[in-house]
């Protein structure tokens, strides 16, 4: 295994100059080297103060190499993702941090190539915890770092991964969003900005990508939505992961209880459903290959569910088809679709011990593998 450093160099610094740089950044034994992986994985994960880009091999699970992303703070982690092209390159985005009201850490977007080892920045003060493939496009919802500003979506090429647009989003926080299959549509989990007491201020809305408005919102009143998923017909599914239950009076303070349904929509926001699941329902994953199935994992949380294993739902009828538990009890932290269908799974036993697993959602089989650091997105591939 061996470690590539990202060197950020003026353009016209010396060579001598960045090349000495470069080696104090990254230690006087690394250097850009390709990596060759036949059927990648890609897992972020924060290991010590560096927030890497790991690139494993599917089948043996061998680490093929390692990109260093960015220096960050093990205590206040940044939100992340990572999205393969069709060429020899990913996308690379995360979130800013804001610790005890300063920003930390600026997000950013990159483009990092497997041919060279080297990450080149295209996205500046601009990141997202989300990103969506779709079709011949990515797409990724990005911010800048204290999030108060409107956001943006932008589009990259699938083959070139250059950034093709950006289309400016409505003044609101972000979220757990998707983009459905047409492009079109952006569906996004977001907060409004004023609501009453007996409102917990979470709602979904249909943005139109081409009007730049909103076309419908549902309002999720006392409860709390954890992730949204969209099936191939357009279904929205929204795990349900806290109900909050106001007090008798302004002295009783109001009781939080794990949520225990996942709710289901129609493309056009119309309640179509519930689906009762354990407590406290958080990530959502929804394969389409064989008869289709929706992954559900468990938040831990304010006495919540069991956080060590996964529901697997087939989409025809949701009915559960079988449970998968966690090696070592750890709590499932991502629910990821990679390129075959099957559904990679994270598990967090300890700040620096994770697991990633990939899920046959037909046989129900899952292969794990212990990685170094907090893997800190959904694993992609």
């Amino acid at each position: 295994m061996f470690k590539i450093c990202r060197a950020k160099t003026p353009l016209l610094m010396s060579l001598a100059l960045a090349l000495t740089l470069l080696l104090q950044a990254c230690g006087s034994s690394t250097s850009p080297h390709p990596i060759s992986v036949a059927d990648p994985l890609y897992v972020l994960s924060a290991d010590g103060n560096n927030l890497d880009l790991q690139v494993i091999d599917r089948e043996t699970f061998h680490i093929g190499g390692t990109i260093a992303i960015t220096q960050v703070d093990s205590h206040a982690l940044p939100g992340a993702a990572v999205a393969p092209g069709t060429g020899n390159a990913v996308i690379v985005t995360h979130t800013g941090v804001v610790d005890n009201g300063q920003l930390t850490l600026q997000p950013e977007t990159d483009i990092c190539s497997m041919g060279n080892g080297v990450c080149q920045q295209v996205l500046r003060n601009a990141g997202s915890a989300t990103i969506d493939v779709i079709g011949n496009r990515v797409a990724v919802p990005v911010w800048s770092g204290d999030a108060t500003s409107a956001g943006q979506l932008a589009w990259f090429s699938r083959s070139s991964l250059s950034l093709e647009e950006r289309v400016n989003l409505g003044a609101f926080p972000p979220g757990a969003m998707h983009v459905s299959l047409d492009g079109n549509t952006l569906y996004w989990l977001t907060q409004k900005t004023t609501y009453g007491p007996s409102d917990a201020g979470y709602e979904l809305l249909k943005y139109n990508l081409s009007t730049h408005q909103v076309e419908r919102s549902v309002s999720f009143g006392l409860k709390v939505p954890g992730e949204l998923a969209i099936t191939p017909d357009g279904s929205i599914y929204v795990s349900i992961t806290t109900v909050i239950v106001p007090g008798a009076n302004a002295a009783t303070p109001p009781q939080y209880i794990p949520g225990t349904t996942v709710e289901k929509f129609s493309s056009d926001l119309t309640h179509v459903g519930d689906l009762a699941v354990g407590k406290s329902p958080d990530h959502l994953a929804i394969s389409s290959i064989g008869i289709g199935s929706l992954a559900v994992s468990y938040a831990a949380n304010q006495g919540g569910g069991a956080a060590n294993v996964v529901d697997i739902f087939a989409l025809s009828d949701l009915v559960r088809m079988g449970t998968i538990t966690t090696t070592d009890d750890s709590s499932v932290t991502y629910l990821s679709v990679l390129s075959d269908g099957s559904i990679g799974l994270v598990a967090q036993k300890a700040p620096t011990q994770s697991a990633i697993g990939i899920l046959n959602p037909v046989t129900l089989q899952v292969t794990w593998h212990f990685v170094s650091g907090s893997v800190i997105a959904p694993i992609a591939g």
